[in-house]
């Protein structure tokens, strides 16, 4: 559509639908809800990045969690669709020495242990050491769908 483009009706009733730079964005209107998508592609290392991030927001998790999630994303990548991680404080220290400038204490291994199991991001087994991953949340995907609701009082 462009500027001097004239309508007999309204054009807009279908929903919006705008190819902008590297995004696309939509939005319609349905059942009393506006819905406004943007979708955009983005590298490999982006993708991880914001994804662990967004986790971190969602969740409200503590700088040492989100390290430790960043780490379990790691190593759940290596041992795909078995849905259960091998971690205890050598294996963080060692994942965290090759991907950022950070330790992780002993303290703080327990701490975040603690909160990802509270917050049902992972899962204790009665194996030492191994930890149940919520497969809904570290997943092999390769879309990121982010959903924020407000609703008017």
């Amino acid at each position: 559509m462009n500027q001097k483009e004239l309508f007999r009706s309204n054009p807009f009733k279908d929903g919006l639908s705008l190819d902008l730079n590297d995004q696309k964005i939509t939005a319609i209107h349905a059942e009393q809800t506006i819905e406004i998508t943007q979708s955009k592609t983005i590298d490999k290392a982006e993708y991880e990045t914001l994804t662990t991030a967004k986790i971190k927001d969602t969740f409200a998790l503590s700088q040492s969690s989100y390290q430790l999630m960043q780490v379990i994303f790691i190593e759940a990548d290596k041992i795909a669709n078995t849905g259960a991680v091998y971690l205890n404080l050598r294996i963080v220290q060692e994942v965290l020495a090759q991907t950022s400038t950070k330790v992780m204490s002993k303290a703080s291994f327990h701490r975040s242990i603690k909160e990802l199991s509270t917050k049902n991001l992972i899962a204790p087994s009665i194996d030492q050491n191994m930890y149940f991953i919520n497969p809904n949340i570290f997943t092999n995907s390769d879309c990121l769908r982010l959903v924020q609701e407000y609703k008017k009082k």
